[in-house]
């Protein structure tokens, strides 16, 4: 999931993610470089949860690159956007 200054979205958006039927899953986030506080809400909020994985963006990269960005780190067999 890219993300870029969408702090007011991001609970509501990752609880639907954690709140789903199918267990099976991981929720990888890629900040790309936010400056509304999506940043550290992320790291404080989900950083130490096992099945969402935050990556950091050092730059603004646009959301291709970082939706390609998760799916390197993805260890699924499926993908879901």
């Amino acid at each position: 999931m890219p993300v870029y200054n969408s702090l007011s979205f991001l609970k509501e958006t990752i609880e639907s993610v954690k709140s789903q039927t199918y267990k099976n899953w991981e929720l990888i986030i890629i900040d790309d470089n936010s400056t509304d506080g999506s940043r550290n809400y992320l790291l404080k909020k989900y950083k130490s949860e096992k099945k969402i994985k935050v990556f950091l963006n050092n730059r603004n990269f646009g959301p291709g690159y970082s939706r390609n960005k998760a799916i390197q780190k993805s260890t699924g067999n499926f993908l879901a956007f």
